[in-house]
Parts: structure tokens; sequence; C-alpha cells
């Protein structure tokens, strides 16, 4: 499974939610989408790059009838992703090294040196500050919720970049919409105002990126909170 949701998937508060099983490929499958061309993927996401003048209705509807992620299967890509005049992260390869050799360091001097307060400053300090509020859904809700996510990226917002998990097996998929920096609190407590008034109004949580860079989930040995907020 990907990064971003081991051990993620306890958050099940949200739209026709089933529990979370393992994958099982021998269930009848839904019919599949035409495959992708080499030109609609990068780095492992089926992406579609929006700016300011092709941020329409009509073509945010397209892409995603295009792909709809219950019907693209895993084999296609890891993610379906959306970005709105953003840079992709896929530039930060050099900061996240960074970023695990610090927290190496920590480990080195025992886990007591592990502490919400150490990772901040090391994911601050090799500038790895993005983050995430992570939705889950089953298939019955999940094209429109995943269709009124990227209009409020592209369309509201106008900034930022969401993503979707494909047709991993079983029923059960996440979208993470992004922020640039989880120590901006205006920006991150806006975009949860902005998820509410599409609807999401159950409880979810936020998770910094770097967490996930550095394998730190439910149950981990310092018995830290995955997410950082929870709202």
């Amino acid at each position: 499974m990907d990064p971003d949701t081991v051990d993620d998937f306890r958050n099940r508060n949200g739209p026709n939610l089933l529990p979370f099983s393992l994958p099982s490929f021998s269930a009848p499958s839904p019919g599949w989408v035409a495959p992708p061309a080499p030109t609609d993927v990068y780095n492992g996401h089926i992406l579609k790059d929006f700016n300011h003048q092709d941020s329409t209705a009509v073509n945010i509807h397209q892409f995603c009838s295009r792909w709809p992620p219950h019907r693209t299967p895993m084999t296609y890509c890891n993610w379906i992703s959306v970005n709105r005049d953003t840079v992709s992260k896929a530039t930060q390869d050099d900061r996240i090294k960074a970023l695990k050799s610090d927290f190496q360091a920590l480990l080195e001097h025992g886990n007591n040196f592990v502490t919400v307060d150490s990772l901040d400053q090391i994911a601050c300090q090799n500038h790895v500050v993005s983050g995430k509020w992570l939705l889950f859904s089953d298939s019955t809700a999940l094209g429109e919720l995943w269709e009124n996510v990227v209009r409020l990226v592209c369309l509201t917002r106008r900034k930022g970049c969401v993503k979707v998990s494909p047709n991993k097996g079983y029923d059960r998929y996440v979208i993470c919409v992004y922020v640039d920096d989880y120590t901006d609190l205006d920006d991150v407590n806006d975009l949860r105002d902005s998820l509410r008034k599409i609807g999401v109004t159950w409880p979810i949580g936020f998770k910094m990126d770097a967490y996930t860079h550095l394998g730190i989930y439910g149950g981990n040995p310092w018995q830290m909170r995955p997410n950082r907020y929870w709202e």
C-alpha cells in the first residue's frame, strides 16, 4: 500500500465508509477505463496541471470522468492527481533525503529525542512542510466527492494540489487535499472550512508530509499521533 494511507484507515467517519480489509483481486472487477498514454503519467501519478486559463467546470468534469478512481486500477498509477498552479512535490527529493538523515540522527540519540517538537524542527529546517487533510470514502460517494474537491482546489481556492487513490481491489479510497505549509494555520484552517462548505462535515485528520516520509503511523514507538489535527 502507499505510504500516505497505511495505518491512516482508522479515519472512518465519512460517507458510506466500509471497514478496512486487505486487497482481494479475486472479487469481480468493474469495467476499467482505457489505459493512460505515456504523457498522462508522471512519477507514478496520472497528473493534470490546471492553470487560471483552463480551470473550468467543463474541463474538470472531463478529467474526473476520464479517470474515475473506482474504475482506474492500481496497475495504471499510484495516484490520480491534480495541480492548480503548484510546483510538483517531486522536486523535494533532496529535501526528503536530508529530512530522513536528520531523523536517523535523532534515532541514534535514542527514542526520547523523537518528539513532536524535534520533528517540527527538522521538518522546517529541511523545508518539508507540506501537509494534507485526509478524506476517506467508498465508491458510492467517491465520484461526486472527488470532483467537488477538485473544483474547490481549482475554482474556489485557485491553488494547491489534490490526489485520490485508484482502485486497489477493495472498496476503500483516500483523497489527500494539500496545503504548502502546515505551520500556516490560517491556510490549514481555511482549507478545512472550505471542505466543510462542500459537504465534508464529518471529522477528518490532517497529517504532515514529514510524518509520511518518516514512516510515522498509528502505534509508532514514540506514541505520537500521526494526525496533527482532527476536526
